[in-house]
């Protein structure tokens, strides 16, 4: 992945899954309202639309999009701090999972780890989340503790994972 920008378009990446051409690119503030709204049918406890707006102007965040022409079918927020990287959100459209994009999208962010010298990742994960939690396995995450009660609505526990690069 190439430098973030809020408000540039460019193509990070483009794959072909089923005939359909997934393309990468950085969010920007015009993308805020779709995300949002996918967010609100894939978590229980989405973030707001002012989460992601803030978001998009901190310098450690990279925020992207995966879009099928112009339809916003899945993201990911991730934080770059010195040597570690934290996984906050990656998300990909109901009508749109299985098909091998949230693995493809994995590979991308940690790509882009290596190659700003990250040596662990960590990500967080609803205990209950088992698809996510294989997703993120396959990709050399471990179990290394639980937070308790840290999800509301329902409360639950969060399974903490780290990856070592």
């Amino acid at each position: 992945m190439a430098q973030k920008s809020a408000a540039g378009p460019e193509i990070v990446a483009q794959k072909v899954f089923k005939n359909k051409t997934v393309t990468v690119r950085f969010m920007r503030e015009s993308d805020i309202d779709p995300v949002a709204q996918l967010e609100k049918q894939l978590f229980v406890s989405p973030w707001p639309n002012d989460s992601f707006r803030r978001e998009l102007y901190k310098s450690v965040t990279t925020a992207i999009v995966l879009c099928i022409e112009k339809q916003i079918i899945g993201f990911a927020v991730f934080w770059l701090i010195q040597d570690e990287m934290e996984i906050g959100k990656i998300a990909v459209a109901p009508i749109y999972q299985n098909m091998g994009i949230a693995s493809w999208t994995m590979e991308l962010i940690l790509n882009l780890a290596r190659r700003h010298n990250v040596t662990r990742v960590f990500i967080e994960v609803r205990l209950s989340n088992t698809r996510a939690i294989r997703l993120y396995e396959k990709f050399g995450f471990q179990r290394q503790g639980t937070r308790m009660g840290y999800y509301s609505g329902p409360r639950e526990n969060a399974l903490l994972m780290t990856a070592q690069l």
